[in-house]
């Protein structure tokens, strides 16, 4: 009685081994051979490290243009100061030197 199943001796394909494999190839049997996860680790690592780099540039950026702003206010503020100059009075001295004109006028 010959053997069947798993109880049969092994037998070479009626193809050929190196014929087997391309058409299983072909027809889609074997994943596609792609990046290893360690490349792909490295360089989502190396993209996340550079992202980093420039976000720091950017926030260095951003802090010196913050300074500098604060600076110029602080600046604009003192010379306001050394003036006496109120920035919610600066009509109300024109209407000053109005009224001493109409009260000149009216004393001559």
């Amino acid at each position: 009685m010959p053997a069947y199943g798993s109880r049969a001796p092994y037998a070479d394909p009626r193809d050929g081994l190196q014929q087997m494999k391309k058409k299983a190839r072909f027809q889609g049997h074997f994943p596609e051979v792609g990046k290893s996860s360690e490349k792909r680790l490295s360089e989502k690592y190396q993209q996340i490290s550079k992202a980093r780099e420039v976000s720091a540039v950017q926030q260095r950026r951003v802090m010196l243009d913050n300074r500098l702003n604060y600076e110029l206010e602080t600046e604009r503020g003192m010379a306001d100061l050394r003036r006496a100059r109120m920035p919610a009075f600066r009509g109300e001295g024109a209407r000053m030197m109005g009224a001493d004109r109409v009260a000149e006028g009216i004393i001559a």
